[in-house]
């Protein structure tokens, strides 16, 4: 929280620096407006930035969004974004990274556990032919599986939820080869 505090802090120092005064730019009323034509003819522009959100899941699968935002008041986005990791900020781009401990909508939906030909534990996508491996885990030695498990890892495993994720993960790291240092 302090860090996020802190960049809050420098972010609008240097935009005061910089011209754009973000914090007070909240569009005038009517009546305001011609009250302050004299002293202010011009009302200061928002700031406009794209933001991106990366969410890291469990499975390894990284989710982007990508957005314009038009900011009004600096505390307001910081505040919006609170949880978050700020990791890049340049002039009108900025991004957010959050570690999510659940797994992505993607291996909800087409993830699977399986061993390839080298015997290892593979995450892989089952909603086509391509079967695509989305990550790889650690080697097994297939010889210690019962037959039915080795089937299982051959036809593929299909994922439900965290906990099975995780279950199988644990399952299957006790038949994995360790490598001798």
């Amino acid at each position: 929280m302090r860090g996020i505090r802190l960049v809050m802090i420098i972010v609008t120092f240097c935009l005061f620096v910089g011209g754009l005064r973000v914090m007070d730019t909240l569009p005038l009323k009517a009546s305001e407006s011609s009250s302050k034509e004299g002293a202010n003819a011009s009302v200061e522009q928002p700031l406009e930035l794209e933001v991106v959100l990366k969410r890291e899941y469990i499975d390894g699968h990284v989710g982007e969004e990508r957005k314009k935002e038009t900011i009004w008041s600096m505390e307001d986005f910081w505040a919006r974004y609170d949880g978050w990791e700020l990791v890049d900020q340049r002039e009108g781009h900025i991004t957010f990274r959050k570690k999510v401990d659940d797994l992505s909508p993607f291996v909800k939906k087409a993830g699977y556990f399986g061993i390839n030909e080298g015997n290892e534990l593979i995450l892989f996508d089952g909603s086509d032919e391509r079967s695509e491996v989305i990550q790889s885990f650690f080697q097994i030695d297939v010889g210690k599986l019962e037959s039915f498990q080795s089937e299982e890892l051959q036809k593929g495993i299909k994922i439900k939820s965290k906990d099975q994720y995780l279950s199988l993960l644990k399952k299957y790291e006790y038949f994995s080869i360790t490598p001798t240092p």
